[in-house]
């Protein structure tokens, strides 16, 4: 009797091409929900997107369209969702991008978004406060925005600014670094913070890219999951969070764990060998970076609550 070859364990399996269909949608709302997410802070000002004070040769740039907040808040209903659907496609399918190209586009657009107005929260606001209240020689953890209603920057503030800071004294140095750069225009230093979150989203996604790279399957699942995920281009990249900071710390402190692991046992991680890359020779390196890592990572986050 001949076998069916598209008889597996006793069912049969779906044709080839319908995988491939259903591949290239589950890809195509990744794509769609990234488009809408770069669309909402390409549009400017409206209830996704806070206003930034400052100059308007000034970056974050955007088209000033004002649109009505209706659209604006379906759009972001819409690029959530299918995000998530095309997330769980994308990381069931069984053919898709190559992980180099899928860890391209997403620090792409990363890199993109950092161009345009925060959207989706106003905690960005919030950072640009505290950051200015640390530059102007305060204790943004004793004093509130509050208490400085006449300043440009943290007058601009939406949401607590009757609460100090509950961000960790990494963070807060970064968001007085971006102050410096900003001085008086809250769009400079909301620009400067969206740099900063830019970079560490960025070097996340070619940290993971590195120590996956051997593996195609699990680099492609390390891309879908931070590089292109569209769930994380909008609410770490596009909404500007500060988590994003204490995730580049984190996966730092477990890459140079791994790597002080294999260190110890005299073997360079598969994801890390490769022409010209040397082992590890310092087994208290990998240990002192896992161990600073974590802390750092906390220290970027809440100090509280």
């Amino acid at each position: 009797m001949t076998r069916d070859p598209a008889v597996v364990d006793g069912r049969r399996a779906p044709a080839r091409g319908a995988f491939r269909g259903l591949d290239a949608a589950a890809y195509a709302a990744v794509g769609l929900s990234a488009a809408l997410t770069v669309l909402i802070g390409l549009l400017g000002p409206s209830a996704m997107v806070p206003g930034l004070p400052g100059p308007a040769w000034q970056p974050p740039y955007s088209l000033g369209v004002r649109p009505d907040g209706h659209l604006v808040i379906a759009m972001a209903a819409a690029a959530i969702v299918l995000g998530g659907l095309g997330l769980a496609g994308a990381l069931r399918a069984r053919s898709g991008p190559a992980p180099r190209l899928l860890l391209v586009a997403g620090c792409a657009v990363a890199g993109l978004l950092a161009f345009l107005p925060p959207s989706g929260s106003a905690d960005h606001l919030n950072y640009a406060a505290y950051g200015r209240l640390a530059a102007l020689g305060l204790d943004p953890y004793a004093v509130t925005p509050a208490e400085l209603p006449a300043d440009p920057v943290t007058g601009a503030v939406e949401e607590w600014a009757g609460v100090t800071s509950v961000y960790g004294p990494v963070a807060t140095a970064v968001h007085a670094l971006a102050s410096l750069i900003g001085g008086d225009s809250v769009r400079l230093t909301v620009f400067a913070m969206a740099a900063f979150n830019a970079a560490a989203f960025i070097g996340t996604a070619l940290l993971l890219h590195r120590f996956t790279r051997a593996d195609a399957g699990l680099s492609r699942r390390a891309a879908l999951l931070w590089a292109a995920n569209p769930l994380m281009l909008y609410h770490l990249a596009a909404g500007m969070h500060v988590d994003t900071l204490a995730v580049a710390c984190m996966v730092a402190a477990l890459v140079a764990h791994a790597a002080g692991n294999a260190a110890r046992a005299g073997a360079v991680p598969a994801g890390v060998a490769g022409p010209g890359v040397r082992p590890y020779r310092s087994v208290r390196t990998g240990r002192a970076a896992a161990g600073g890592g974590p802390g750092a990572a906390c220290c970027s986050g809440w100090a509280s609550g």
